[in-house]
Order: structure tokens, then sequence, then C-alpha cells
């Protein structure tokens, strides 16, 4: 941070102040610009992410497990037949995670629908979670896949020549260890629709993800994905133990989550309480001494007490954290 002030016969002429932050560029979008006679001025939009050394957990993979996205409306992807669409989004949605980030990964798509406005089943997220080895749920549902229909040619009456088709995606990144909401966003796009009312389209076809509401959708995931890793690649991470034998703990993370011999990491537990207004809470207990990894294997480890340490009171069902 710098701050130059300029004074002229005690006079302030120029007063600058100046920010610098170190960090990766995801993306950039040219905004404006403006043309004079020897410069040019541009206006971007920059989305920067924290450089890899400023978080203590850039090591880490964190791993997201999505379902098939339900249709709200199931009428809307009629035209077209794009039901499709239910599995297909997920799937790009997975392509960008892999093209955008090294340590942010949607690594399974459960291949069902989950009714994930319905505020019972999205409490089950976490078992979904456990289920996958993830740390991290999303929970996504098309709220909107409406199509505008353009003009008709009085003779063709069966086409239209400027149809526009919207989606809307509402997406909740849910955590796995205890069933909070980290992030909640609705994203919309829109594009011409070019395909006649009666056809039947392909929605795995790269022909079809080529066409301009394709490439609106495909731009709408790079900015989900930017969001997502923005929201928990700094984000502590944490898996149950497993099983506890004397000292040592066998934990749900291993290699394939980046972690590695010699890692330190803290054990905590979790209490449910109840409030007067009826609504549950979550009450951590960290525990005082930290454990450190001393076999990494592809999807577990074994902890042990640094130093002198005892586990006492540590049971199967407690967590531990990486932050």
């Amino acid at each position: 941070m710098t701050s130059i002030q300029t004074l002229t016969n005690g006079l302030l002429q120029n007063d600058a102040f100046t920010v610098r932050s170190h960090g990766d560029v995801n993306s950039l979008e040219l905004i404006d610009e403006v043309w004079h006679d020897d410069f040019v001025t541009v206006s971007i939009r920059a989305d920067v992410f924290p450089q890899a050394q400023q978080c203590t957990t850039s090591h880490l993979n964190k791993k997201i497990v999505t379902s098939y996205f339900p249709i709200r409306r199931p009428e809307q992807a009629l035209e077209g037949n794009v039901k499709g669409l239910s599995e297909a989004i997920p799937q790009r949605l997975q392509e960008a995670f892999n093209n955008l980030s090294d340590n942010v990964h949607l690594s399974h798509i459960a291949p069902y629908q989950i009714a994930w406005q319905n505020r019972q089943v999205l409490a089950q997220a976490p078992q979904l979670a456990l289920d996958n080895d993830t740390q991290y749920v999303l929970a996504a549902t098309i709220d909107d896949l409406s199509v505008q229909q353009g003009t008709s040619s009085t003779l063709k009456f069966w086409t239209n020549t400027s149809s526009q088709r919207y989606l809307s995606l509402n997406v909740k990144v849910i955590d796995g260890i205890n069933g909070s909401t980290v992030m909640e966003k609705r994203y919309d796009t829109s594009a011409p629709w070019l395909y006649d009312r009666f056809k039947t389209i392909d929605t795995q076809s790269a022909v079809f993800w080529q066409s301009p509401f394709g490439k609106a959708m495909t731009d709408l995931f790079a900015q989900i994905s930017n969001d997502v890793m923005e929201t928990i690649a700094c984000a502590p991470a944490s898996a149950p133990i497993l099983k506890v034998n004397n000292n040592d703990l066998l934990i749900a993370m291993g290699r394939s989550h980046g972690l590695r011999v010699g890692d330190e990491l803290f054990v905590y537990q979790t209490d449910k309480n109840t409030g007067a207004n009826g609504k549950s809470y979550l009450q951590y207990r960290i525990y005082p001494n930290k454990v450190v990894v001393t076999e990494a294997y592809v999807d577990t480890a074994m902890v042990q007490a640094v130093g002198t340490g005892i586990l006492a009171n540590i049971q199967s069902g407690d967590f531990v954290a990486f932050r």
C-alpha cells in the first residue's frame, strides 16, 4: 500500500493512493476501450484469485459431489425435447472445474435427480457427501428453461425466426461435514434458440454445445466454477474419523485429497443443541493437541498425536481439519 502526496508552496497538488495485491487472474473481460491520438484507455473486468502460497490448504484437493439437476418445470423441456440437460449440465460443469481449477474438483455425479428444492431432502446432503468421499455437495436445480417464441412466417408457421431460450440455475454449495450452506446464488443466461420447434435435440452433441445457447451455458458454467472455487479453495479441509485404535486414528482423507505424511491437523467434536426458538445449532469443541499424518493411503490416512499428547475421548464420527 503506497500513499504519495505532492506539495507545492504548501499547497496539495497531487494525492495518489495505490494498493497492490498478488494474485492469479482466472479470467479477463474487456468492457470498454477509447482510442486517443497516442494512447488507448480500456476498462476491464478481472477475476483475481489469491495466489496459492497465500492459502495454507492450497495443496489439498477439495472434492464436490452433485447429482443430475432436476428441471423444476418439466414442460419447459418439451420444446427440443431437452430433458437430457438434467444430465448434460452437471457433466459440462464438471469439465469447467477440470479446466479452471487444480484443487477444487467436481469428483462425482450421482446418476439420478435429487429434489434439492425440498428442505428435508437438502438436509440429507451430508450423507451424500459421506457416501462419495467428498466434503462438499453442489445442490442445483434448473428453475427456468423456457423459450420466448419469435415471429413466424405466414407461409412457414411451424418455424420461428428469432426465438430466445433462457436458463436459470439455483446453485447451493453445502458443507457435508455440518450441513451448512456456504454458498447460494442464482445464475441466469439466455441466447438465440435456432432450432425447429418440433426437432429433438441431442444435448450431448458437440453441434448443440457450439450453438449460441450451448456457448452461453458454457460461459455460465465457468462463472459458477470460479465462484465455487473462490468460496471453498482456501476453506479448512475436514474429514470424519473412521476408526480409533489407542493413539492412532484412521481418517477419511488421503493422498487423493493431497494429504501428505507430516501434515498436521486439528481434531474436533460437534454437538447439536436446540435453542429456545426451536432451531438446531452445532457446537464445536477443538481438541487441544494437534495430530500428525504418519501414513497416507489413497483415500485414508493414519494420524497420531503430536509429541506426547494423548487422544482421550476421541471416537469414530469425530472430525479432523486442516486449516
